[in-house]
């Protein structure tokens, strides 16, 4: 855990990358259970699942390799989850840019945002 009380990205990506999947199940499963004993614990477990938002390829053999290591828990599942839509999101690229709505557009003009002069 950080200072600040959020999990430690970079500690928990170093376990995977030690394969240590025990500890990443427990640490993980631990913040979840404390989620859902008190609402303001809530983010801490997604903040957890985030650390392996990346488009590195061999976090995605360790990942999983994690599933096939740990069965019967559903944090591998969910962070190999998290990372999949991750990357959905990052090969689709940036989203076209839309026509800002500006006071000088059609949708404006007809409004009754401007004061009348009485």
């Amino acid at each position: 855990m950080l200072p600040d009380g959020r999990p430690d990205g970079l500690a928990l990506r170093t376990l995977l990358v030690e394969r240590r999947f025990d500890e990443l199940n427990r640490f993980i499963e631990g913040l979840q259970d404390a989620a859902e004993g008190d609402v303001r614990n809530e983010q801490a477990p997604i903040t957890a699942l985030e650390a392996f938002e990346t488009s590195d390829a061999s976090v995605g053999t360790l990942l999983d390799a994690w599933v096939e290591a740990s069965r019967g828990s559903f944090v591998p599942w969910a962070a190999r989850g998290i990372r999949a839509a991750h990357l959905r999101a990052w090969l689709a690229g940036p989203r076209p840019r839309t026509r800002s709505r500006t006071r000088s557009s059609p949708r404006w003009r007809g409004s009754t945002w401007r004061r009348r002069r009485t």
